[in-house]
């Protein structure tokens, strides 16, 4: 009687412990994972405020805000942003020469990437 309580305990336990694991697809975690196959990757009227800050915000302002402006590479707001692009770019394009960005992280989606090159190639407008 003794052993079966244990192991109805240890069951119960194992059931509880691994019961609240879910299963999550990867689309929720990546956002510019175009949905609509009829829209890829738009990068016409590319918007600072929409479309690079938020990817600048938190992918180099952790690192690279008013801060913590590591490597005296201030990220944060349209002025920092503007600062460098091309030096920014190459470090966000993973290129010889630059240590690539995000550091200790993922290179970014070459959506995002383009989105980003599309901005500067339309004039960095402050929109």
């Amino acid at each position: 009687m003794v052993i079966q309580i244990k192991h109805i305990l240890i069951v119960a336990v194992v059931v509880f412990l691994f019961g609240n694991c879910t299963y999550h697809n990867e689309t929720e975690y990546f956002t510019d994972i175009p949905t609509d196959s009829t829209n890829l990757c738009n990068t016409a009227n590319m918007s600072f405020q929409t479309d690079v800050y938020p990817v600048i915000n938190a992918n180099c302002v952790g690192c690279h805000g008013n801060s913590r402006a590591s490597g005296r590479i201030n990220r944060e707001g349209y002025e920092n942003v503007k600062k460098n692009s091309a030096l920014m770019m190459k470090a966000i394009k993973h290129e010889s020469g630059v240590e690539p960005m995000p550091q200790n992280a993922a290179k970014l989606a070459d959506c995002t990437i383009s989105k980003l090159d599309a901005w500067i190639d339309q004039g960095m407008k402050d929109n």
